[in-house]
């Protein structure tokens, strides 16, 4: 099991920088490209648990209409896992988890990716 995943997206910006300072620092991490290799709806759970935060809080609300964002803030946290699963786009990103230091960071600004390290 590798120590350090990031679930990212080649084409965000953020996830880049946040790759780039991982290997800057010499760490070999697991690159989940979640576009793909969706998360299960278990596995986002977990992810939030890790984050200490609710589902609904690793949405990536500013690519959703509003009407959809009320709609999930009204969902549960396991229907909203089962949504994102479905719809990975709106997983908010990178974020990247420490399985040693069992933590896990949402990295905007990419820099954050030092708080699990």
């Amino acid at each position: 099991m590798c120590l350090i995943n990031i679930y990212h997206n080649p084409k965000c910006s953020k996830s880049r920088k946040t790759l780039e300072i991982l290997r800057k620092k010499k760490k070999k991490p697991k690159v989940i490209h979640y576009l793909i290799e969706t998360p299960k709806d278990f596995e986002l759970i977990r992810i939030a648990n890790m984050l200490n935060k609710k589902v609904s809080e690793i949405v990536r609300v500013k690519d959703i209409s509003i009407e959809r964002e009320r709609l999930l803030l009204s969902m549960d946290n396991y229907s909203i896992s089962r949504w994102l699963s479905d719809n990975p786009k709106y997983i908010e990103r990178p974020i990247v988890i420490n399985h040693k230091k069992n933590k896990a960071v949402i990295c905007r600004p990419p820099e954050k990716v030092l708080e699990v390290l």
